[in-house]
């Protein structure tokens, strides 16, 4: 038999945070109404840093994901934002169709 190694690196834990990103923000372009091809662009309010340090390390990822053109993250959103509810933490953004 085969052991595997089922530890998990800081690596994977950023990597399955990015991919829960991608998974909120693609719902809530769904929510939005938004249309399979429509390019957006992403703004995150400043959060905590490991979600923070995980969305830069998998932007261009995350941006493939989600057809988005860009990611800001600003210290804080203006205007109409969504919360993003993941494990016990919430992060805040804001996305926007661009033409």
């Amino acid at each position: 038999t085969i052991a595997l190694d089922n530890t998990l690196t800081p690596e994977l834990v950023q990597e399955g945070m990015a991919r829960e990103f991608v998974n909120r923000i693609q719902n809530l372009r769904k929510d939005s109404g938004f249309d399979v091809v429509d390019k957006i662009a992403i703004v995150v309010e400043q959060g905590p840093s490991a979600w923070m340090e995980s969305i830069q390390v998998f932007g261009s990822y995350i941006q493939q994901e989600v057809q988005a053109l860009s990611i800001t993250i600003s210290p804080a959103v203006s205007g109409e934002k969504s919360e993003l509810v993941m494990d016990d933490t919430s992060l805040f953004a804001q996305i926007q169709v661009i033409n």
